[in-house]
């Protein structure tokens, strides 16, 4: 048995591997040990034999495998050397195909071995708190983590290049880093952190963290394995957990009695399914949370005989505070590209796919906020029972929302506009620009091109 020691290094287990496949030693002949010291490999070996293995080929694998290998090397597992050296004593007899070879138990625990530092390696660089302190009268950044591998040599490159003009130190129990002038270097361990509290960054990383904590979604479980609490000591932000997760839990709670207070929106639909009994039904809709902050619900309107439906996305504020659809910029623009494409409004049918208006207020401004996948789904049953009551030979749905409310799924506006499709409620269902996207385009060249498409595509409705 010879005993091998490495420092863990990939320069480091190459020359030592080279050496073993020179000499032709089984994998079940060779004792590998960690050793950070210049100890020198399989001690007892006369000269030539050592001459003799540094003159063997080298072993080409994979860039690839050779980045996994420099993570597996990382690793604290002891058995990490040997089960490396297997695979490449493997490779080096014929088998080339192994590390492709997925079922092979080697490569299987080759490939959790790096997934395993990466996935610590990504962690670090996520949870490492550089604080600013003093040292001998000059500034430096310092930061400690206590990672589950030897990761620093990973790392510690990506701070020098985040930070490559400061001075700063990052300690690990295994190992420490000191970067200055361009110049990395690597020292001992330190078992805990000796850095001293700076309230301003803690402060600041606490106010960052509470601003985008989402009380709606919160999955503790999910939290504590995307942090684990042994990092929670470094963070200052994590002192604030337990009281956003009392707030988030109260937060949940009141939502789902407000969801228990609405009712279903089935609740609220007539048994007439004329226009005029839908649109007085709806007015009392509490299906969704959206009509607490409204002024009103804004149905329908246009002719009861229309062949053609133009259905939007939602009221705006303008609609919202006159009880009609399309009577504010977007609106606007509408009514020209109808002009040009020779339709009267009146002899259509303007609606929405949601029905009342979604915003936030900004002091006194009510600015718009796109509905949600399940506002879209809750009044999806008022939109299906207008469509009944007009039986329309054409529905022109205006944007994404549009088109995903009344097809039912996602579509790519870019590729499918103008493209008629046949529908259930409509023998052509054809999507197109909601007119605000010309109201937001970033120039007068897009603006003229999704204009002249929008016109383009009211005409094919209209000859459909």
């Amino acid at each position: 048995m010879f005993e091998v020691c490495c420092d863990g290094s990939l320069p480091d287990f190459r020359m030592r591997v080279r050496t073993l496949l020179g000499l032709a030693l089984p994998p079940e002949k060779v004792l590998w040990r960690f050793s950070e010291g210049p100890e020198l490999i399989l001690p007892g070996l006369a000269s030539p034999a050592l001459d003799q293995a540094v003159s063997a080929p080298r072993l080409h694998v994979s860039r690839e495998f050779l980045r996994g290998m420099e993570l597996a090397l990382c690793h604290r597992d002891p058995s990490r050397f040997d089960t490396l050296y297997r695979i490449l004593w493997r490779i080096d007899a014929g088998e080339r195909a192994l590390p492709h070879i997925d079922s092979d138990p080697l490569i299987c625990r080759f490939r959790a071995l790096h997934q395993q530092v990466a996935r610590d390696a990504h962690k670090a660089k996520a949870f490492i708190r550089f604080r600013e302190i003093e040292q001998e009268g000059e500034r430096m950044l310092r930061a400690w983590h206590r990672p589950d591998h030897r990761i620093l040599r990973i790392v510690a490159p990506f701070f020098a290049r985040r930070y490559p003009n400061e001075t700063w130190l990052l300690t690990t129990p295994f190992e420490s880093a000191a970067y200055s002038k361009n110049e990395l270097r690597y020292g001992p361990g330190q078992p805990s952190s000796e850095e001293p509290e700076d309230a301003w960054l803690d402060s600041l990383w606490c106010t960052y963290y509470a601003a985008i904590f989402n009380r709606a979604r919160i999955k503790t479980r999910a939290m504590e394995s995307e942090m684990p609490k042994k990092h929670w000591k470094t963070l200052p932000e994590t002192k604030l957990i337990p009281g956003l997760l009392d707030e988030a839990e109260t937060y949940q709670r009141r939502k789902r009695n407000e969801a228990e207070s609405q009712g279903r929106v089935e609740d609220f639909l007539p048994s007439q399914g004329d226009l005029v009994s839908l649109a007085h039904a709806a007015e009392s809709c509490r299906g969704c949370e959206l009509y607490k902050d409204t002024t009103q619900t804004v149905f329908g309107q246009g002719s009861a005989q229309a062949k053609v439906v133009l259905v939007g996305e939602q009221p705006g504020d303008v609609e919202d505070r006159q009880g009609a659809p399309f009577v504010g910029p977007a609106g606007k623009v509408l009514d020209r590209a109808l002009a040009q494409a020779g339709a009267e409004r009146s002899e259509l049918y303007l609606t929405n796919a949601v029905k009342h208006f979604r915003h936030e207020l900004r002091g006194k401004r009510r600015l718009h906020l796109k509905p949600t996948t399940e506002h879209v789904s809750i009044c999806r049953a008022w939109l299906e029972h207008e469509i009944r009551a007009l039986q329309p030979r054409t529905i022109v749905c205006l944007g994404l929302t549009a088109a995903r409310s009344v097809l039912g799924t996602t579509i790519k506006l870019g590729q499918e506009r103008g493209r008629s499709r046949k529908h259930a409620w409509a023998e052509y269902v054809i999507p197109t620009w909601h007119p605000s996207a010309i109201l937001r385009a970033a120039n007068e060249a897009e603006e003229e091109t999704l204009f002249r498409e929008l016109v383009e595509d009211l005409r094919l409705a209209l000859a459909a």
